[in-house]
């Protein structure tokens, strides 16, 4: 569900870069990818913060297997 709220989200900007043939194209790729990126991590972030209270060693592992996912991507930084 989440990545189809964030699809829905850059939905406006592919509507505006879809007048151009190629670019629109590549674009909505891109930004269905920069999507699917950012809701795989911030999922698993969520999940393990419930999974902490009931498995905490389970929880920690898939926080950070959540950040990973997002620093791995370069989606944020830890500067």
């Amino acid at each position: 569900m989440m990545f189809f709220g964030m699809v829905m989200f850059f939905l406006p900007i592919m509507a505006l870069f879809s007048w151009i043939p190629i670019i629109g194209g590549i674009f909505s790729f891109i930004c269905v990818v920069i999507a699917l990126l950012l809701t795989s991590g911030f999922s698993l972030i969520t999940i393990s913060v419930a999974w902490i209270y009931f498995r905490p060693i389970l929880g920690i592992m898939m926080l950070m297997g959540g950040l990973a996912v997002l620093v791995m991507s370069k989606v944020i930084y830890f500067a």
